[in-house]
């Protein structure tokens, strides 16, 4: 029924991830599918934030999101589950969402 589900994990509450995990994990071996987790870090792209942050604590920030994500996987997941970090691309001031 399924070939793919995405995860939602928050690494900063690891407890529930485990368990978001461990229920998609079911459902993946029921269904032969195969598991994508996503986490979100926190954004530092509006005007008011990041005039405060400095590039050297936005790569911090990353770098830790990593390294949890990283320890997650490990701890949690299936040896076969692997994972890459994405990041987006950061709008400029006058972009104007899509509708």
């Amino acid at each position: 029924m399924f070939k793919k589900i995405l995860v939602p994990i928050e690494v900063d509450y690891p407890d529930a991830a485990r368990a978001v995990y461990q229920k998609a994990a079911v459902l993946a071996e029921q269904n032969g599918a195969e598991i994508q987790l996503v986490g979100v870090m926190p954004g530092f792209g509006m005007p008011l934030v990041s005039s405060f942050i400095t590039d050297e604590v936005r790569q911090e920030a990353a770098d830790r999101f990593k390294k949890s994500l990283a320890q997650f996987v490990q701890d949690n997941c299936d040896d076969d589950v692997s994972f890459k970090v994405r990041t987006g691309k950061k709008l400029g001031r006058n972009h104007k969402g899509r509708r």
